[in-house]
C-alpha cells in the first residue's frame, strides 16, 4: 500500500500524473466518443466526459482566438463554434435563416442553390430554378407583353395579355366571343 502511495506522489511530483482535464466532482465520468456525447460544460477526453482546465471553445470563457463563447454547443443561437453566427457560415440557424450552405456554396447565380442572403431560391430572385420556366427578377411583370410573368411562367395565349404573335388575348377559351382561344380575332370564315 505504501509503495503504491509513494509511486502516486512520485508521479505527481515528476509531472507524470498531471493532466489538462478533471473529472466532475461527485460524478462518475460518462463514457463518450465525441464532445456531443457530453453535457455542455464537459468535453470528451480519452473516452470520458471531463471538465477541461485549459481554454476551449464551448467552455463559456472568451479566449483571445474566439469571437464568442456562450458555453453551449447549440448551432441555433448567435454563437456557432465560437464564431459569431452569420449567413454564409454553413450552419442553419432555425428561425433566422431558411438555408445556409456556406459562403462557397450559397449562390445568387446558380439555380436551386441557397441564396447569398440565406433565403431559399424563389420566383423573382432573377435565377431560373428547376420549377420555373423563366425568372427575370424585378423585370417579371403582370400586364406587360412578352415578359416573364410574376409566377415565373412564360407569356402564353390565354393569360389575358396580348403578346407578340397574338392579335388578342381575353384570358378565356371561349370561341364564341371576339377573341378565339388561339388568340386571333374572330372573323367570318374562320371555321368557328
Amino acid at each position: 500500500m505504501n509503495v503504491r502511495w509513494n509511486i502516486g506522489w512520485l508521479s505527481i511530483l515528476l509531472g507524470l500524473g498531471c493532466v489538462d482535464s478533471i473529472a466532475p466532482i461527485g460524478d462518475f465520468a460518462t463514457p463518450c466518443t465525441a464532445d456531443s456525447d457530453c453535457e455542455d460544460s464537459l468535453f470528451c477526453d480519452r473516452g470520458r466526459c471531463l471538465r477541461t482546465s485549459r481554454p476551449r471553445c464551448g467552455d463559456g470563457i472568451l479566449a483571445s482566438d474566439e469571437q464568442c463563447d456562450d458555453g453551449n454547443r447549440s448551432d441555433a443561437d448567435d454563437c456557432v463554434n465560437c464564431r459569431t453566427a452569420r449567413c454564409g457560415d454553413g450552419v442553419l440557424r432555425i428561425g433566422v435563416e431558411a438555408c445556409d450552405e456556406g459562403d462557397d456554396a450559397n449562390s445568387d447565380e446558380q439555380p436551386d442553390r441557397c441564396r447569398r442572403d440565406c433565403r431559399l431560391p424563389h420566383c423573382g430572385d432573377g435565377v431560373q430554378d428547376r420549377e420555373e420556366a423563366c425568372d427575370d427578377g424585378q423585370d417579371n411583370a403582370r400586364g406587360v407583353p412578352d415578359r416573364c410573368r410574376l409566377d415565373c411562367t412564360l407569356p402564353r395565349c390565354g393569360d389575358g395579355i396580348v403578346d407578340q404573335n397574338e392579335a388578342c388575348d381575353d384570358g378565356n377559351t371561349d370561341d364564341r366571343d371576339d377573341c378565339l382561344q388561339s388568340c386571333q380575332i374572330a372573323r367570318c370564315g374562320d371555321g368557328v
